[in-house]
């Protein structure tokens, strides 16, 4: 099954590191952890948002397949 990361309101590559891939799930694994990493600033900003999106699953059925994931601002 395929991954990415989509905008919402945080942006690829400044606010986070924007990631697509694959996973592979031997039979039996119901879950992976796909690590996002998150990118400090010096500015105070509201909280933002990006998408975290599963496509193509082959065999297997997904549950939600587009989820938003927010940045709290830690600044």
């Amino acid at each position: 099954m395929l991954y990415r990361t989509e905008y919402a309101n945080a942006v690829g590559g400044f606010d986070y590191d924007h990631a697509q891939g694959e996973l592979i799930f031997a039979p039996g694994v119901q879950s992976q952890t796909v690590r996002i990493g998150i990118r400090n600033d010096a500015s105070a900003e509201p909280s933002e948002s990006f998408h975290f999106v599963l496509l193509n699953p082959t065999n297997a059925a997904i549950g939600t397949s587009r989820v938003l994931a927010t940045i709290v601002d830690n600044d």
